[in-house]
């Protein structure tokens, strides 16, 4: 309900930025909403059918040109980057969804689709959260398929970690090595030397 009273507060707004703003509250409503329902952050899997249902229940006039406005004289910078520019994504996305809503995208027929949308039916939002539904295991797949790929990785990662300590290991034995071996040839010539210098001391 929070989240769709910022919706109708959107067209009520003059400045662009207060219009963002009411987007950004929007938003924020919703994200709380999934957090206390998932105990969890919520991901835009679960935010972005969310936020489509929020804008068919709120209607909210003149939408498409509250964007188009907005678009038009609120800062390129600020609304491309940040947390601003993350919902104001978001809600095009949803926009541009229900613009290009069709029967084929929802699984259903003609007939099904213009009673839902002639309101002569309640299972709109079961059709629509079906078809999120099957995109969202889609992305489940995905991101456990990258996430068996992001564990090999580690793997072959922590290998050659470990590789290298092993390297870096041997390197240093084998420098001590040699060290020793300098010192014990450097003190045998000593030694050497002296007797040497001794004989001839001797001779003389």
């Amino acid at each position: 309900a929070l989240a769709q009273y910022y919706l109708l507060e959107m067209s009520k707004k003059r400045s662009p930025h207060d219009k963002v703003g009411c987007i950004v509250l929007c938003c924020k409503a919703l994200y709380e909403l999934l957090m206390v329902a998932n105990s969890n952050e919520a991901g835009a899997d679960e935010f972005l059918p969310m936020l489509i249902y929020s804008i068919i229940v709120a209607a909210p006039s003149n939408l498409h040109s509250t964007i188009q406005y907005i678009d038009r004289f609120y800062p390129p910078d600020r609304l491309s980057s940040g947390e601003t520019g993350y919902n104001f994504t978001n809600m095009c996305c949803a926009i541009q969804f229900l613009e290009s809503l069709t029967p084929a995208k929802l699984s259903l027929s003609r007939e099904e689709y213009e009673r839902y949308m002639d309101g002569h039916s309640s299972h709109l939002e079961e059709a629509m959260c079906n078809k999120f539904a099957s995109g969202l295991l889609d992305n489940i797949a995905k991101a456990k398929e990258c996430e068996e790929k992001l564990k090999q990785l580690q793997g072959y990662q922590t290998k050659l970690r470990d590789n290298t300590e092993k390297l870096r290991s041997d390197l240093e034995k084998e420098k001590t090595s040699f060290l020793k071996s300098v010192t014990d040839v450097r003190s045998k010539y000593s030694m050497v030397n002296v007797e040497v210098n001794k004989i001839l001391n001797d001779e003389y």
